[in-house]
């Protein structure tokens, strides 16, 4: 889990790969690690803005 800023109210976002991703990046390794590559999901705290960082 990260945090960064907002891009919308500069808020706190929080969010990242979830534990569903890295299950599957260990089962299926090494074909597992193409889902590195997708890019985390993060969502403000405030507003409730979702975004990918």
């Amino acid at each position: 889990m990260g945090q960064l800023s907002c891009p919308s109210c500069k808020g706190i976002a929080t969010g990242g790969r979830g534990c569903l991703v890295w299950f599957f990046v260990i089962i299926l390794f090494p074909i597992g690690l193409v889902l590195l590559l997708l890019k985390p999901t993060y969502r403000c705290k405030s507003c409730g803005y979702t975004f990918k960082a």
